[in-house]
């Protein structure tokens, strides 16, 4: 079983790992391994049977098509299929279910501006500084709600179940599709 745990950066994917409502919601075993990415890539012959959650930042399209290129004919930020971490994962033949973890620009951009650090297990892959300013960037030429509805949609693509939750509290309550579509998360 992979449970992905997903959201833009800083939308809380750390923290609600480490939280109780994660065993209330995901069906993988607390103990499981947390993999991000870059550990996708560098075992990718290796995991393919394990269960683990995979902490994965939705921003990582926009990253991968060049934030300063965003706008351009040839680049779709919204276009998962170029994450070849995510390619992986999506291909292994075991059972995946998501969290989406949904939170407003505003609350985004209060955290990115006040967090310095990366996770412990990123640490060893660049420095231990946050980069806040290339964050807030792609953030800023985003539209939230298309980030969203694009990756449910290719979550659901795939048939891999997916539940939406609101980060903004330390409540972690469940939001319907239909509120997700309903509420400008671009504020």
């Amino acid at each position: 079983m992979i449970c992905i745990i997903s959201g833009p950066s800083c939308a809380g994917k750390s923290t609600f790992l480490k939280s109780s409502t994660l065993k209330l919601l995901t069906e993988t075993v607390g103990s499981s391994p947390c993999l991000f990415p870059s550990d996708i890539m560098s075992y990718s012959n290796n995991i393919s049977r394990d269960n683990y959650y995979l902490h994965y930042n939705i921003l990582r399209t926009a990253s991968i098509s060049d934030h300063s290129r965003i706008n351009s004919v040839n680049s779709d930020p919204y276009a998962y299929s170029t994450d070849k971490a995510w390619d992986i994962v999506r291909k292994i033949p075991v059972r995946k279910s998501a969290v989406v973890l949904v939170t407003a620009r505003s609350e985004l951009i209060q955290r990115m501006s006040s967090r310095d650090s990366l996770e412990m297990m990123l640490r060893k892959l660049s420095s231990y500084r946050y980069p806040k300013s290339y964050w807030l960037s792609i953030l800023a030429q985003l539209d939230l709600n298309v980030l969203y509805t694009s990756w449910c949609n290719e979550l659901k693509n795939h048939k891999i179940p997916f539940t939406l939750i609101d980060s903004s509290s330390p409540k972690y309550e469940i939001v319907s599709e239909a509120r997700l579509n309903a509420i400008n998360l671009n504020q």
